[in-house]
C-alpha cells in the first residue's frame, strides 16, 4: 500500500498592486528636497507593495512500508547482474547505472532489498511512484532480478462530509486536470492538484494514497474540511506620516467561496486624522489550473492635519480612486518551491487641492489620470544548507503612461511614458532550533523622473526603521537588512537588526545634480504571536550617523527629531 499525507495551510494569494496618484501642492522633487507628504507617497505607505504572498514549505510526503519479507538468516550471493521487469517509464539502462554499486558484491537479503530501494529512489528522484521487490527466483548463478511495479492512477474517493465550500464536481476536475485517471502515477502531478486544492479559499484540502481494485493501482482519498465563512482582523498602529496621523486603525473583512467555486471577496479599510481608504476586490479560479483573476477598485481622501503652522494654513486636501483587473499563474506549485506569474492593467484618476489658494493660481490644484500594465514574477525555495533556509525572491516590470486633465507646473518635470523595475531577494537562515538570520534587500531601477507615487522610499516600518516614513524618495534605491531572531517558546520572537538604505534623484534639468543620499539605523523588536492568530509588535530603532539633507532647522522631513524610534503594531483576527 502507498500512503502519503498532503497538507499545505492556506495563505490567501495577494497580487502585485502598483499604485500612481495624485500630487498635492508641490510634487515632483528631488530627495534632497523636504516636501509636502502628497497622495502618490501617502498611498505608498497604505499600500507598499500587494504582492503575492508565497506559501510555505508542505510537510514530506510519506510513503508507507512494503510488508515485510522474512528471508533466510545467514544466506548471501555473489551479485554478477540485475535484470529489470516491469520497468517502462526509466529504462534498463538508465536503472543500471544506479545498481554498478552492487555489483560485485557478497550480498544478503538486506543487501538485496537495498539494491530495489535504490531503484525505487530513482524513480521517486523522477517524479514517479513505483514499488520495486525481489520476485520468486533461482539466484544460484548471480544474477538478481527485480520486479518494478509502476504505479497507475485509480481515481479519486472522498472521505467525511461534502463541503458546503467547494463542490465534489470542482475536486475532480482539478485532479483529472493534473493527473489521468489509468495513468502513470506521477507525484508531483498530484502534488500539485491536491496544493492548488488547498489554495482555494474556504476550504482545507487534504490526500491521502491508498491501495486501488487492481493490483498497481493506487487512489486517491480526498478530506475536505470547511474554514470559516466569514473571518477578518481589526489592527492598531503607529506606522502611519504624522503629517496625515500616525495612528491608524485598520479593519479588513474577507468571505470566502461566496460562489462556490474557491472565489474571495475582501474588504480593506482604514482611517487616521487624516485619511480614510477603503478597497474592494474579488478574485476567482479560472480553469482548474491555478489561474486567478480578479478585479479591485479603491478610493482615498486625504488632509494634512499636522505640521507647522504655514502648511497647516494651507488647507492642503486631495483624493484618488483606482479600478484594476489582475491575474495570478502558478507556473511551478510543490512542496519545497514555487513560482508564480502576475499581472494587471489598472487606470487611475486623482486629484488635489489647496483650499487656500486662488482658483486661477495653476499651482491650486491638480487633476490627472495613469494607466499602467504590471509583469512580474515571484518564486520561493526550501532548502535543507547548514540546517535549512528560505529563500525568496521576485521581479516586476511596470509600464505606464500619465495624462495631464489640466496644465499644471508639476507636469513639466514628469515623463508622460514611463517604466520602471523593481526587485527583492531574501534568505531566512536557520541556526539552532531557535535561532535564525534573516538578510533581506529591495530596491527600484528607473530612467525617466517618476511621479512619487512611484518613486522609491526608504524610512518607516517597513523600511530603515530609524527614520520617519518616507523619509527620502528617488526614482532608484535599495534598502538592505540584516536581523537576528530569537524564537521563545511558545509565543515570542526577539530580533536585533541593522538596515541600510540608499535613493537616487534623477534631475529635472539639464543643471541639476543627480542626487544620492543613503539612511542607515539598527535597533531591536519583540514579537508576540499569540493564540488564533492574535499578534503584536513593537520595535526600538536607533539612527547610525547624521542625517544627510535635513531641514533648514535640522529636523527631519516630518518636523520632528527623535534619535531613538519606537513603533508598535497589533492585529486581533476575528
Amino acid at each position: 500500500m502507498f500512503l502519503m499525507n498532503m497538507r499545505d495551510e492556506f495563505m490567501i494569494p495577494r497580487r502585485w498592486f502598483s499604485i500612481v496618484l495624485a500630487v498635492a501642492g508641490v510634487a515632483g522633487l528631488h530627495a534632497w528636497a523636504q516636501a509636502l507628504p502628497d497622495a502618490g507617497s501617502i498611498r505608498q505607505q497604505i499600500e507598499p507593495s500587494r504582492a503575492h504572498t508565497l506559501p510555505p514549505a508542505a510537510p514530506p510526503q510519506r510513503a508507507a512500508p512494503p510488508p515485510e519479507i522474512k528471508p533466510p538468516v545467514g544466506m548471501t550471493v555473489q551479485v554478477k547482474a540485475f535484470r529489470l521487469e516491469g520497468n517502462t517509464l526509466l529504462s534498463s539502462e538508465q536503472l543500471r547505472a544506479t545498481l554498478n554499486a552492487f555489483v560485485g558484491r557478497d550480498l544478503g537479503f538486506e543487501g538485496l532489498q537495498s539494491a530495489a530501494d535504490a531503484v525505487t529512489a530513482a524513480y521517486r528522484e523522477a517524479g514517479w511512484i513505483v514499488r520495486t521487490y525481489l520476485p520468486e527466483q533461482d539466484i544460484s548463478e548471480g544474477t538478481i532480478t527485480l520486479h518494478v511495479l509502476e504505479a497507475r492512477f485509480g481515481g479519486v474517493r472522498f472521505e467525511g462530509e461534502s463541503s458546503a465550500r467547494l463542490k465534489r464536481s470542482e475536486v475532480l476536475a482539478f485532479v483529472q486536470r493534473q493527473q489521468a485517471t489509468g495513468m502513470p502515477l506521477a507525484a508531483n502531478a498530484l502534488d500539485r492538484a491536491l496544493l492548488l486544492l488547498d489554495d482555494l479559499p474556504g476550504v482545507s484540502v487534504a490526500g491521502t494514497l491508498l491501495s486501488g481494485r487492481a493490483e498497481g493501482d493506487i487512489d486517491l482519498s480526498v478530506q475536505t474540511t470547511d474554514e470559516p465563512f466569514v473571518y477578518g482582523d481589526i489592527g492598531l498602529d503607529n506606522t502611519g506620516a504624522r503629517s496625515t496621523g500616525s495612528q491608524r486603525l485598520t479593519a479588513n473583512l474577507n468571505i470566502n467561496s461566496l460562489a462556490g467555486r474557491g472565489d474571495l471577496l475582501s474588504l480593506n479599510t482604514l482611517h487616521t486624522r487624516g485619511i480614510d481608504y477603503v478597497r474592494l476586490a474579488h478574485t476567482v479560479p479560472y480553469g482548474h489550473n491555478g489561474l486567478r483573476l480578479g478585479v479591485s477598485a479603491s478610493n482615498m481622501q486625504y488632509k494634512l492635519v499636522e505640521g507647522s503652522e504655514s502648511i497647516l494654513a494651507l488647507q492642503i486636501q486631495g483624493r484618488s480612486s483606482s479600478l484594476g483587473l489582475d491575474w495570478n499563474y502558478p507556473l511551478v506549485r510543490s512542496r519545497l518551491q514555487n513560482l508564480y506569474f502576475s499581472g494587471g492593467l489598472e487606470k487611475k484618476g486623482f486629484s488635489s487641492t489647496n483650499r487656500n489658494s486662488s482658483p486661477a493660481d495653476p499651482k491650486s490644484a491638480s487633476d490627472y489620470e495613469t494607466d499602467s500594465l504590471r509583469l512580474a514574477l515571484s518564486a520561493n525555495r526550501f532548502d535543507d544548507w547548514g540546517g535549512g533556509g528560505a529563500n525568496s525572491a521576485s521581479l516586476q516590470m511596470l509600464w505606464g503612461h500619465l495624462t495631464a486633465m489640466q496644465a499644471h507646473s508639476q507636469f513639466d518635470t514628469l515623463e508622460r511614458a514611463y517604466r520602471k523595475l523593481g526587485y527583492s531577494l531574501s534568505r531566512q537562515q536557520t541556526i539552532t532550533d531557535n535561532l535564525s538570520l534573516l538578510l533581506s534587500l529591495q530596491g527600484q531601477q528607473a530612467g525617466q523622473v517618476l511621479d512619487s507615487s512611484e518613486k522609491f522610499f526608504i524610512g518607516g516600518a517597513s523600511s530603515v526603521r530609524a527614520y520617519p516614513v518616507s523619509e527620502l524618495g528617488g526614482e532608484r534605491g535599495q534598502t538592505m537588512s540584516a536581523e537576528w531572531r530569537w524564537r521563545l517558546p511558545p509565543d515570542w520572537v526577539l530580533s536585533a537588526f541593522v538596515d541600510h538604505g540608499r535613493v537616487v534623484s534623477l534631475p529635472t534639468t539639464l543643471s541639476d545634480p543627480i542626487s544620492r543620499l543613503a539612511l542607515r539605523g539598527h535597533g531591536l523588536s519583540a514579537n508576540w504571536q499569540g493564540p488564533k492568530g492574535r499578534n503584536a509588535k513593537l520595535i526600538w530603532s536607533r539612527r547610525d550617523g547624521r542625517h544627510p539633507a535635513p531641514t533648514s532647522n535640522g529636523a527631519d522631513s516630518d518636523g520632528t527629531l527623535k534619535i531613538n524610534r519606537w513603533w508598535f503594531t497589533a492585529s486581533l483576527p476575528f
